[in-house]
């Protein structure tokens, strides 16, 4: 039961999972530095509207935008119905790998699905 409490708080996911996730991808290559900010706001707010991201993508609201769709197009952000609501997707995308492995030394993964 800790181990699913600890995965619903939304605290606990944003800097013990995606976190460290986003540094990984950084690190090896996978994401700018742009798109490693763009997440690490999204995780810590939950949702987002494209105005709540004007300190981190820099440019006019049409640059944000812009921005904004490339990361969704490439399964990094998911974008809720309604106008202009993202939150961050860890399914099918280059961060995946590394939030996998990070839930693996947080010893949250099943034995089937360890290494």
């Amino acid at each position: 039961m800790d181990r699913v409490s600890r995965l619903a708080a939304p605290r606990f996911i944003s800097e013990e999972v995606v976190g460290p996730s986003v540094n990984a991808a950084l690190a090896a290559g996978e994401l700018t530095e742009t798109e490693a900010d763009v997440i690490y706001a999204v995780a810590r707010q939950g949702k987002v509207k494209a105005g709540d991201l004007e300190d981190v993508i820099k440019g006019s609201p049409s640059n944000r935008s812009h921005r904004l769709r490339r990361m969704v197009e490439s399964g990094l952000l998911q974008k809720m119905s309604g106008p202009g609501r993202y939150v961050v997707s860890l399914h099918r995308n280059v961060l995946t790998k590394h939030v996998v492995r990070r839930l693996n030394q947080l010893d949250m993964l099943p034995a089937i699905l360890r290494d």
